[in-house]
This record gives structure tokens, C-alpha cells and sequence, in this order.
């Protein structure tokens, strides 16, 4: 049985957690718990705590320990919440029911994989596909986590997804939540690049900073001409610096949208690049 390094963050405001948490992820951090005053992050690896206390807003206490493998499908259903995004998408469990008043219905079994609709990355990636006509369109969804908008890009009308990510335990738990939205037309595949693919006519990475700038040229490449990429995972203090890389790289800025401390750009592509 495996064994997890639990940091536990008390004292803690949720928009402060939730900025903690994306620099949690570029340590190796790949579950989390959340509540009013605390966060549990989870690691197989130790790492070293004075590094990470160098992120923490005044006031937090760390504490940590080691912990067996955890049931993370009953920790989940214990805490989750259906998500609704507008009128336009509705995300849940296999056990909360549905509702009429909304376009998408996505169910979503997150194990330990990102992308549930709650963090404010992924409402503004969903936000940002709504004014987006995707019929007869193919689509890149680079880090695609659960494949929540992979599901949603299928759903919208599109007619091939391709659902990127490198992580195994994301590459299963996006197989099973396509079978249970019953998608037919996305393909999921174990990589950490896009070399072995065709260029789509949208791209979707809700990832984080450091990722989309070491991979920016290889994104716009892979992106069509008039082509739509939608990025997130940055902060809001890193906006600029992200709009920059890529609008040197040919790209227009097309739309921003903000919500907790984090934003979503999107960028269209011009023929001419």
C-alpha cells in the first residue's frame, strides 16, 4: 500500500489556499482537501517545508505527517458539491441528480485528478467556451486532468477531441469519465507534448504558468490558422507576462476573465503565422 505525505495548512482563507495550491502542483502536490480554515495537500514524495513556507500568507501553520493510501473516490463523494456554471453547464456526481435549466450536463468521478468546475481555472476555461461555435471543429485539450472540457467540447459539437495529459492516474480517470458521459469522439493519450498530433482549430490548457510558457511555441504551431487557444491556470499577477509570450508569437488577445485571484486568456491566431 502506498503512503502519502499529508501537509495540512490551518489558519487559512480559501482564496488564499486556492493560490497556494497551483504552487503546490510544480512540487509534485496532486491531491487536495479543502474546507473554511484549512488545506491538506498530498504528495508520495517528501519535500522540504521551509521551501514551501516561503508561499504561505502570514498567520498559517504547517503541520505534517505520513499517511496510508487513502479511499479517494469516498473522500471525494463526501465532500463534493455539483457545480453550476451559469445556465450553461451543470457539473456533478453519478448521484446528485440533474437539472433542466441548463445547456451541458457533465458528470465528473475526479479520483484525484484536477478539474471538477470548482477551482475558478476551470469555470473560466467553461466560461470561455461558451460564445465558441465548435460544430465540425477539432480540439486539443493539453492537461486535460478529468477531461471535463474535453467532454464539454464534444458536447458543444465538436467533431475530434484529443485529451492530452502525463499523468497516468489522469489518462484513467479521463477514460472512465468519457464512458460515463457516453463521448464517442475524444481520444486520450499519455504525453507531455504534442508532437504526435495534427493541428486543431482550438486548444485548451488549464495548466499553469511555467508549462504554458516552455511550451508556447509548440501550442501556437499546433494551433490552425484563425485557430482559438484558451489558456488558464495563471494568476493574476502573471497575466501580463503570459499575454506577452504568445502575443510575440503571433497571437491576438481576444478575451480575459478574472475570478479569485486567477484568469483565463484567450488568444485567436492569424493566418499569417
Amino acid at each position: 500500500m502506498k503512503k502519502y505525505f499529508e501537509l495540512t495548512f490551518s489558519n487559512i482563507k480559501p482564496a488564499d489556499a486556492e493560490i497556494l495550491i497551483a504552487y503546490l502542483d510544480d512540487f509534485g502536490f496532486y491531491g487536495y482537501e479543502t474546507g473554511d480554515d484549512f488545506l491538506k495537500a498530498y504528495s508520495e514524495k517528501q519535500i522540504d517545508q521551509e521551501i514551501i513556507r516561503h508561499f504561505l500568507p502570514d498567520h498559517c501553520q504547517i503541520s505534517v505527517q505520513f499517511i496510508e493510501d487513502k479511499d479517494w473516490n469516498r473522500l471525494w463523494e463526501e465532500n463534493m458539491k455539483p457545480v453550476l456554471v451559469d445556465d450553461f453547464v451543470y457539473v456533478r456526481a453519478h448521484f446528485h441528480p440533474g437539472i433542466d435549466s441548463v445547456k451541458y450536463d457533465i458528470v465528473i468521478t475526479p479520483k484525484m485528478s484536477f478539474g471538477t468546475g470548482h477551482h475558478a481555472t476551470t469555470r473560466l476555461m467553461i466560461q470561455q467556451m461558451r460564445d465558441i461555435d465548435l460544430n465540425d471543429r477539432t480540439v486539443i485539450d493539453f492537461g486535460t486532468g478529468t477531461a471535463i472540457l474535453s467532454i464539454l467540447a464534444e458536447k458543444m459539437g465538436a467533431k475530434k477531441v484529443y485529451a492530452i495529459d502525463n499523468d497516468p492516474w489522469c489518462i484513467s480517470n479521463a477514460n472512465d469519465n468519457i464512458v460515463n458521459n457516453k463521448c464517442r469522439l475524444i481520444s486520450v493519450f499519455l504525453s507531455d507534448n504534442l508532437s504526435d498530433f495534427s493541428k486543431a482549430d482550438l486548444i485548451l490548457a488549464n495548466i499553469n504558468l511555467n508549462t504554458l510558457k516552455s511550451h508556447s511555441s509548440e501550442i501556437v504551431s499546433y494551433l490552425s490558422d484563425n485557430g482559438i487557444l484558451i489558456l488558464s491556470g495563471i494568476l493574476e499577477k502573471d497575466k501580463d507576462i503570459l499575454s506577452e509570450v504568445f502575443v510575440k508569437k503571433g497571437m491576438a488577445v481576444d478575451s480575459e476573465k478574472a475570478l479569485d485571484h486567477w484568469v483565463s486568456i484567450r488568444f485567436k491566431k492569424s493566418p499569417r503565422v
